[in-house]
């Protein structure tokens, strides 16, 4: 089958998962009041999907190996950290805690510094060699999350459980306030990386060939960290972290494309990526009664297929 067909298929597939977690029970008397609760809650499934499906795609191909991805770095870990410090040294009450949108604004800028200190010391100094980029990366995400888990358990009770519902994904407390402005976010991050897409065709070559081809490799990779800290701060700042699902949509949808463009590659994930947060969330809803939440299925079967991937030595 065609890449074109496939996209066609994975398409039809979000729409109507779409509507079945919109359309049931829906009347003239309550339709209003559903589709306030539903429509907000299925626009960040899928800007949660697309960010993290787009950014992993792109990080890896920079990175040049398949099992790097914003979250192996620890990206998610960094935004807890920025959330628990900014409860801990400005208080629950402060401008930049309880305003929701002024909170992700801030949180954007510093995670997109750290990033670019991320970069200039690690790969910076590694030549991207695998291990060291892995460990360090491990290292920095535990160190992270170990601060913010101190820092949460310090402050007062008052202030706990808010900043605790920021440590874990949920996809049935979605932030709702700030989904129209992480879209439009994803959207202007996400564009301004569209126009290298055939650079980053060439940068799966190899940081040496594509160089040596003209393209200037450290300043895209440059621009990947910088969109990539963007888009992983919304999909946490709306959900929660989610581990493993980059590398999950990432890597497949490497395998179900037949090209190597990244116009069909990226298109491929982020649709995969969006479909497979949609299904899992109804599973957990219609089937398994909550019994379990859909991060912890994605974070099981993707620490597995991350071992996998890791003992084959995948790369691009």
């Amino acid at each position: 089958m065609r890449d074109s067909g496939k996209i066609a298929i994975l398409i039809a597939l979000l729409i109507g998962l779409s509507l079945v977690l919109v359309l049931p029970g829906l009347t003239p008397e309550n339709y209003e009041f559903f589709l306030g609760q539903r429509l907000p809650k299925l626009l960040a499934i899928i800007v949660t999907g697309g960010a993290i499906g787009y950014s992993a795609v792109l990080f890896q191909t920079v990175t040049h190996n398949r099992i790097l991805t914003p979250a192996t770095l620890g990206f998610d870990a960094m935004y807890l950290l920025i959330q628990a410090a900014l409860f801990f040294f400005l208080g629950g009450a402060s401008f930049l805690v309880a305003d929701r949108n002024a909170n992700f604004l801030v949180s954007v800028v510093v995670m997109v510094v750290l990033a670019l200190f991320l970069l200039r010391t690690v790969f910076g100094r590694s030549g991207h060699d695998l291990v060291f980029v892995v460990l360090v990366g491990t290292i920095f995400g535990q160190l992270f999350r170990t601060l913010a888990y101190f820092l949460l358990m310090i402050i007062s009770p008052s202030e706990f459980t808010s900043l605790q519902n920021k440590m874990f994904a949920s996809f049935s407390n979605i932030n709702t306030n700030i989904v129209l402005i992480a879209m439009v976010m994803c959207i202007a991050a996400a564009g301004w990386l569209l126009r290298d897409m055939r650079k980053f065709d060439v940068a799966g070559l190899g940081r040496e060939q594509s160089v040596s081809l003209g393209v200037d490799h450290d300043a895209l990779v440059k621009r990947t960290f910088i969109v990539s800290a963007i888009l992983v701060s919304a999909a946490t700042a709306l959900v929660g972290p989610i581990a493993f699902l980059g590398l999950m949509v990432a890597n497949l949808a490497r395998e179900i494309a037949t090209s190597y463009r990244h116009t069909v590659i990226t298109a491929i994930s982020v649709l995969l990526s969006s479909v497979m947060l949609l299904a899992g969330q109804l599973a957990v809803e219609r089937y398994m009664n909550f019994g379990t939440t859909v991060t912890v299925l994605i974070n099981f079967v993707g620490g597995v297929y991350f071992v996998i991937l890791l003992l084959r030595g995948n790369r691009l």
